[in-house]
């Protein structure tokens, strides 16, 4: 019997905006949701992710990294369209307004986690690299 090469996957699965936003719903939940979509396939978590040296609990590599910054613009480029939903409703002092203010802040929060992931993936990638000489040191 020939033996099989394991293939790691990309931990974190492409998907077009309306399959990962976390904008509707309760806006008091928007950080376990955002990390449910970004955080959760690396068992990480947010208090994990901010720390100095965040410990990924799956490899994180180029199609990972490639994926989040994808997902990560397009919750950026759905911010105009809060933004444009928002005025066209009356502002945010009008009931549907509110609603969809609530949204905008989940979808900046699924931003802003997608950005920090990159971030500390980034510091990660460079920690290393400076210290590849020195693993005593790492």
């Amino acid at each position: 019997m020939a033996s099989q090469k394991l293939i790691k996957r990309a931990a974190l699965v492409s998907q077009a905006y309306p399959d990962f936003q976390i904008s509707d719903g309760s806006s008091g939940d928007c950080a376990n949701r955002a990390a449910e979509k970004f955080l959760a396939p690396y068992k990480l978590d947010q208090a994990s992710l901010i720390g100095p040296s965040p410990n990924f609990g799956v490899p994180i590599d180029k199609t990972d990294v490639k994926v989040c910054k994808r997902m990560a613009k397009l919750a950026s480029d759905a911010e105009s369209d809060f933004n444009a939903a928002i005025s066209k409703a009356g502002g945010v002092n009008t009931a549907l307004g509110r609603q969809l203010q609530n949204g905008k802040v989940c979808n900046k929060v699924l931003k802003l986690t997608g950005k920090v992931l990159l971030l500390q993936v980034g510091l990660l990638k460079q920690t290393k690299e400076n210290f590849k000489d020195s693993p005593m040191l790492l």
